[in-house]
């Protein structure tokens, strides 16, 4: 009878090689997300970054004795397994739906931007506690915005290229399939973006990056992605100055600092009207309550979605399908995530979609709170970094009660957004706790 013996060195070295592979494939897979014209044919849902989930999903779970997810905290323990739980039914319930949907191949596009939750979610998570693999993702998320950002704005400077990112009109999707998802996806970024200029010394770069991403959000032509752009951006700024002492130690700088950056939304604003009027003028109409077509349009879809969902409560219409009412055909989703929910798979997906999301925003202003008060635990850096990604979340979210409903081309940024914020609290929470705490403790 033989016995095996594998060295612990060895054991370590193979980890930390399957770390790194799975650290590399997951950035490919960020960069995949962020051209989803380009990899994702027609509207089926398939997207060849589907292929790079995959196999970082083979890679976790070939190598699973060797990866075990671990917590700080039994809350993120607990809030990872209430996500993993509801992402499992909402993925069975979607596959199952294909059973009486109308279009059974768009079923699909729900469980695999759920799918993506799950891989995105333990690939991030299973990486070791290290502040240099969390600035190369936040990097490369920060990199992809300002690049498609420099895109859009040549394309609206350069005229061969204006037809190709604008069609005909003047909103951009850059390498989205639509204006608002890139939009979207950008207003995502953006906190991270100003949370990189608040902890740099060097202000050059990451203040050059913001100001393309906010020229992005500009051609995207989306007014609730600019409001919540510009709110989380204020926040990180007012927080990173509350973190860093400066409001006790000089009061008269800090309000200053906050009036420079009050007169730099007033300038953006500004801007926005000559760069694009069409957003400007739906701002302004919509903070003066005037009658806007497009949130007509939405309260039209809204009153039909409900409609659906009263007439098929348990089993909805199918996930991913279309709004086929006679008033309106073929519009892809309900502009609100829990609408769209109820409509398509019912009370199950409805309860299924608050738990989700309810978990998230448990974590992102939990993550903002932690932040604001654990001021003698925590570095500046971190702080700052929390509620950046805290607002990140939150930006997602609510931009989602009027657009997307969590679309499979920008649902698995947001993904990336929460596997960063529950992958910082652990490192946050190691800085004051002593043992970790595994996922496999609380299922």
């Amino acid at each position: 009878m033989s016995i095996s013996y594998t060295h612990p060195n060895r054991r370590t070295s193979h980890r930390a090689s399957v770390q790194k592979v799975i650290l590399a494939t997951l950035m490919l897979l960020i960069v995949m997300l962020w051209v989803p014209n380009l990899t994702s044919p027609g509207d089926s849902g398939f997207n060849l970054s589907i292929l790079v989930a995959i196999a970082i999903a083979i890679q976790m779970l070939f190598l699973h004795r060797f990866l075990s997810p671990k917590f700080a905290t039994r809350g993120d323990a607990q809030a990872l397994a209430l996500l993993t739980a509801a992402m499992i039914v909402m993925i069975f319930l979607s596959v199952l739906s294909a059973s009486y949907a109308e279009t059974p191949f768009r079923v699909f596009r729900t469980a695999v931007a759920h799918f993506f939750g799950l891989v995105i979610l333990y690939a991030v998570i299973n990486l070791p506690s290290d502040r240099r693999i969390l600035d190369r993702i936040v990097g490369i998320l920060i990199w992809c915005a300002v690049i498609s950002s420099a895109y859009a704005t040549l394309a609206n400077f350069y005229t061969p290229l204006k037809a190709l990112a604008f069609g005909d009109g003047d909103r951009t999707s850059a390498f989205f399939k639509q204006a608002n998802q890139f939009g979207i996806a950008l207003s995502l970024v953006t906190p991270l973006a100003m949370a990189n200029c608040v902890r740099n010394k060097r202000k050059f770069y990451p203040i050059s990056q913001l100001i393309i991403i906010y020229l992005g959000l500009v051609f995207a032509g989306s007014k609730t992605n600019l409001a919540v752009s510009a709110i989380g951006a204020f926040c990180v700024i007012f927080v990173g100055l509350l973190a860093s002492g400066a409001l006790k130690r000089s009061p008269i700088i800090a309000v200053l600092i906050v009036l420079v950056s009050i007169g730099i939304g007033a300038l953006g604003f500004a801007t926005l009207s000559e760069l694009n009027p069409r957003a400007h003028r739906l701002l302004l109409a919509t903070a003066s309550g005037e009658s806007i077509k497009s949130l007509d349009d939405r309260k039209i879809i809204w009153r039909l979605s409900i409609e659906d969902g009263l007439e098929y409560p348990i089993t909805g219409t199918g996930a991913g399908q279309y709004i086929t009412r006679s008033s309106v055909r073929n519009v892809t989703h309900s502009h609100n995530i829990f609408l769209d929910s109820f409509r398509t798979l019912g009370i199950p997906g409805l309860a299924l979609i608050a738990t989700l999301i309810a978990t998230c925003m448990h974590l992102a202003i939990s993550s903002i709170h932690q932040a604001i008060a654990q001021k003698r635990h925590l570095t500046v850096e971190n702080r700052v970094l929390l509620v950046s990604m805290g607002i990140s979340v939150l930006t997602y979210l609510i931009s989602n009660q009027f657009s997307d409903s969590f679309g499979p081309s920008t649902l698995p940024l947001f993904w990336v957004s929460l596997a960063l914020l529950l992958y910082l609290r652990r490192m946050s929470a190691l800085q004051r706790l002593a043992p970790s705490t595994t996922l496999a403790d609380f299922v």
